[in-house]
């Protein structure tokens, strides 16, 4: 894969006050979108894509700190974190002061050089708690005084809830990055499935995928799979799941946003997260 840098002719670094800056961040490499909220159109994409995992985000932060689009000021910013150090809590089972024993009993994780973040997913009904480690939390903090903190779930299941479409099936949402993806299945409004699995080729991905309808016992003849994301193999992926599934489709946005006449060559699904990351405040 190789980077993207886009910038419509309508990006004013001048007016960087009135926009919304979107940052995503994956062992897999860095994007930021940036977003004129009055006309709801996306007018900047700058995407870094790294030959090996950042396992401890150095080269992302070095981006952070040195891009100069990233050191404006912004009225609004939001910061997602791909991670597979997360869990879905009940509204009605969820307890603030109980979120990182909930987190630390799925995760199984030491969680003391972890900040932990919690965000509800509103139309679910349904809290993201998630961990970030403690470098990469207050650099960004520090960076941005108004942020808000989002794990790949929150997006996911906001945005496809926020369409308004009931189907009369559960639908699949599958999301790519370069060694993970999540599987989000919804119902109606409720989240009947919601984990994310480490894949080393298509094989393994299409194991997991095919896996979950078993468990879930679906219909490979009627259920429905979106999928979204940013992969080397995503072609592949997406022709192998139509070998076992019917009805396979590239999930495409919310009619929320338009985006800049620069973007004509950017494929909105691969940054599916991040376009629809506004829509979960």
């Amino acid at each position: 894969m190789s980077g993207i840098d886009v910038i419509d002719d309508s990006f004013d670094k001048n007016l960087s006050t009135s926009y919304f800056l979107s940052i995503r961040v994956s062992p897999d490499g860095l994007s930021f979108s940036v977003l004129d909220p009055v006309r709801n159109v996306y007018i900047l994409l700058r995407s870094f894509d790294y030959d090996k995992p950042d396992e401890n985000f150095v080269k992302t932060q070095e981006h952070l700190i040195m891009d100069p689009v990233l050191n404006y000021t912004y009225k609004r910013v939001y910061f997602l974190f791909e991670t597979q150090d997360a869990t879905l809590v009940p509204g009605a089972l969820y307890n603030e002061k109980e979120a990182a024993n909930a987190l630390k009993l799925t995760s199984g994780k030491d969680l003391g050089a972890y900040a932990v973040k919690s965000r509800k997913i509103k139309l679910a009904d349904a809290w993201n708690v998630f961990a970030i480690p403690d470098y990469l939390y207050f650099l960004v903090k520090s960076q941005f005084s108004e942020i808000s903190f989002y794990q790949q779930y929150s997006p996911l299941i906001e945005a496809n809830l926020i369409t308004g479409k009931i189907e009369p099936e559960p639908v699949m949402y599958l999301n790519l990055r370069q060694h993970s993806f999540d599987v989000v299945v919804l119902e109606k409004y409720s989240i009947r499935f919601c984990n994310s699995f480490k894949y080393r080729n298509t094989a393994e991905f299409a194991y997991f995928a095919l896996n979950v309808l078993k468990q879930l016992n679906l219909d490979q003849q009627k259920v429905k799979i979106h999928m979204s994301g940013r992969a080397d193999c995503a072609n592949e992926c997406l022709n192998l799941t139509r070998r076992y599934v019917r009805n396979v489709f590239i999930n495409s946005l919310p009619g929320h946003f338009e985006f800049g006449t620069a973007f004509k060559t950017v494929k909105s699904e691969e940054f599916y997260n991040l376009f629809t990351l506004p829509l979960c405040e």
